[in-house]
């Protein structure tokens, strides 16, 4: 086994057990566990990383960020950016 396969293993056996910690009366299936457990945590970490991104993006002027009436804002590229090849 590579070593990155055993670091990809650790790094699962560390979210499990943060879950668990948090969560100590929770019990699943493996499906449970990866649909449940360590999708809310994966997606719960690329929400902030997209939002800083996507802030980063809005800044440079790449990006066009609109506020909705629902207080979420939407985003699209820049069309004056477009032809710029930026």
């Amino acid at each position: 086994m590579t070593s990155t396969a055993l670091e990809d293993r650790a790094a699962l056996a560390r979210e499990i057990l943060a879950y668990l910690g948090a969560h100590p009366g929770s019990e699943d299936s493996v499906e449970g566990i990866v649909e449940w457990w360590l999708l809310q945590h994966y997606v719960t970490k690329t929400r902030a990383a997209v939002r800083a991104a996507l802030t980063q993006l809005v800044r440079r002027g790449l990006v066009l960020e609109r506020a909705r009436a629902d207080g979420r804002a939407t985003y699209r590229l820049n069309p004056r950016k477009l032809s710029k090849g930026n």
